[in-house]
């Protein structure tokens, strides 16, 4: 009885999604039409949805360099951050002069 009340939700929850997504890309199409907007100002989602179509080839061949970059950059800053963890913590001097700066460091809240 719970796995059916949990798959309708489940459905329900998607349903709902959809009906949002499709209600905010026809709100867009209809207030491009409506206002005329330019193009490169904000196109519609018709063009949007053509452009990734016909630019398909293209496009993945760019995402394959940008997901290559981002392993890349996970690895280095891997790398470097347990390089610079073991070199801190084998060194007592290290430890003691570095700690209070990390840890003051990330005391400092990140602002968006």
């Amino acid at each position: 009885m719970i796995y059916i009340y949990i798959k309708l939700i489940t459905k329900v929850t998607m349903i709902r999604g959809i009906l949002i997504t499709t209600t905010i890309f026809v709100i867009w199409e209809i207030s491009c039409l409506f206002f005329q907007l330019p193009v490169f100002m904000l196109p519609p989602p018709s063009k949007i949805f053509v452009s990734i179509y016909v630019n398909w080839d293209e496009l993945i061949i760019h995402a394959s360099y940008t997901f290559i970059e981002i392993l890349a950059s996970i690895a280095i800053g891997s790398l470097i951050g347990i390089s610079t963890a073991l070199i801190i913590s084998s060194s007592v001097t290290l430890k003691r002069w570095m700690m209070p700066i990390l840890l003051a460091s990330q005391s400092i809240p990140v602002l968006l």
